[in-house]
């Protein structure tokens, strides 16, 4: 059994994981903290300029203990770069400058299955703001001679109305691809809820690092595709067609169900947290 102290946490564990209230008796300590930069504008953290993490850092030291911190947030600064005994949970980061100490986590997203489509035709969706390049993508796709539902908004989705959200929910139901690109931080939030609707994603990849890389086999979620591969050959269109194209019906219905399952197995939030430390205490 795993024994976890907590800082500024509210962790919902199983058997396997006990939540003690002496830090001395803990394997490690857990703490969750997010840091807006834009607002405070913090650059950097480390152990003298945000207190709560300074004391976290303290405890540890003083107990000889691993610090695991989940910081969150789009932007989130610099934070405890390669800090012996610190592991930094994270949801954006850059695969090329992401630290020795820091570990890519998925966002928690909400189980709101509907079906699979048993008659996977070639439809591809997107609801969402044109943020960074993806309008260039989208605007590409939407005169190409593949089949595309996009609604491009002003808006981020939770600050819309209710019919908003259906609208958002029912196109990524209805279309057997999505197009998944990153937003203001280096993730795709959408990536997740398309793995939960048991779709199938159009990557676009920005320098990403994706969770579980050493469990989870992504070539058998999706369609993977390198943004610095596009700049000099524009072939998405090709490239989602031949795609298609290489899957039977059968394939399809299957990949559907595997990517609903990899959720469920480890992004689901009654075992998110639990995946994350058994993947720590395997792979780190």
């Amino acid at each position: 059994m795993t024994n976890i102290y907590q800082v500024n946490s509210n962790l919902s564990l199983s058997k396997k994981y006990k939540l003690v209230e002496n830090v001395k008796e803990c394997n490690f300590i857990f703490l969750t903290h997010k840091i807006k930069s834009k607002q405070d504008k913090i650059k950097y953290v480390d152990e003298n300029n945000v207190e709560i993490v300074k004391n976290a850092l303290l405890l540890a030291k003083n107990n000889n203990k691993k610090l695991i911190y989940l910081c969150g947030g789009d932007v989130p600064p610099v934070i405890l770069p390669n800090i012996k005994n610190v592991l930094v949970l994270n949801t954006s980061v850059y695969k090329s400058t992401m630290p020795s100490n820091e570990m890519i986590i998925a966002p928690i997203v909400e189980d709101k299955f509907y079906n699979y489509l048993n008659d996977p035709i070639l439809s591809i969706g997107f609801v969402g703001q044109t943020l960074h390049n993806r309008d260039k993508y989208l605007n590409y796709l939407s005169n190409s001679n593949l089949k595309t539902n996009f609604i491009c908004r002003d808006g981020y989705i939770h600050h819309l109305k209710e019919k908003h959200i259906t609208e958002f929910d029912n196109n990524m139901n209805n279309n057997l691809f999505t197009v998944c690109y990153r937003g203001r931080g280096n993730y795709s939030v959408r990536f997740y809820e398309t793995l939960m609707r048991g779709r199938i994603p159009i990557v676009i990849k920005t320098d990403n690092i994706f969770p579980f890389e050493k469990w989870i086999d992504y070539n058998k979620i999706g369609l993977f595709i390198e943004e610095t591969d596009l700049i000099n050959n524009m072939n998405l269109e090709e490239q989602i067609s031949n795609f298609y194209k290489s899957k039977t019906k059968e394939q399809l219905i299957e990949m559907q169900k595997y990517n609903r399952q990899i959720y469920l197995t480890y992004f689901k939030e009654n075992v998110f947290f639990e995946k994350i430390f058994e993947y720590i205490e395997t792979h780190q």
